[in-house]
């Protein structure tokens, strides 16, 4: 339990019964993509192909259909899981670290009034994104607590918060 220094978060396999995100960038984000993880997912997760595997049982049998992916709908998902992914490149010191021992990873919780999901921080050095799931399907104000001795940050620093949804200063 957790003292080996890769792990996978897997999303959905062949062998699943169905997919698991179904379009929701929040939970793409939130459970695999920002985690302390690898992600990994089925074809086609990445932008909500539709499913057909009602009396097969299995992601394997469900057909990849490439269309799909162009639909205005799935496009827009797409386009925002593409998005995380390159927030997740952009800082490899953060989503690259793996230590030798799973344990040791660079999270830690952050607690945040109005959500019901639990918050986490990923930090390294003076910089850390703080991952805040809205499953609520509508645009939402939270009240965000952290400690940043908890992300290895000093307090007498002056840091610039930036929003990496739209690259806006906050």
């Amino acid at each position: 339990g957790g003292q080996a220094k890769y792990y996978t978060y897997n999303f959905c396999s062949h062998d699943s019964s169905g997919p698991v995100l179904k379009g929701s960038a929040m939970r793409a984000g939130y459970m695999g993509i920002y985690a302390p993880y690898i992600p990994m997912w089925f074809i086609g997760e990445e932008w909500n192909n539709p499913t057909n595997i009602a009396t097969n049982g299995v992601m394997f049998f469900n057909e990849i259909n490439w269309e799909a992916k162009n639909r205005s709908e799935n496009t827009a998902y797409f386009e925002e899981f593409k998005r995380m992914i390159r927030i997740r490149r952009q800082y490899p010191e953060i989503f690259e670290y793996f230590p030798d021992n799973h344990r040791e990873s660079n999270i830690c919780k952050i607690d945040v009034e109005g959500n019901y999901l639990q918050s986490y921080a990923r930090y390294s050095g003076n910089t850390a994104i703080l991952v805040i799931p809205n499953n609520q399907g509508e645009d939402m104000t939270f009240t965000v607590r952290s400690k940043l001795a908890d992300m290895g940050m000093d307090g007498g620093t002056e840091y610039v918060v930036t929003d990496l949804d739209d690259g806006k200063e906050l």
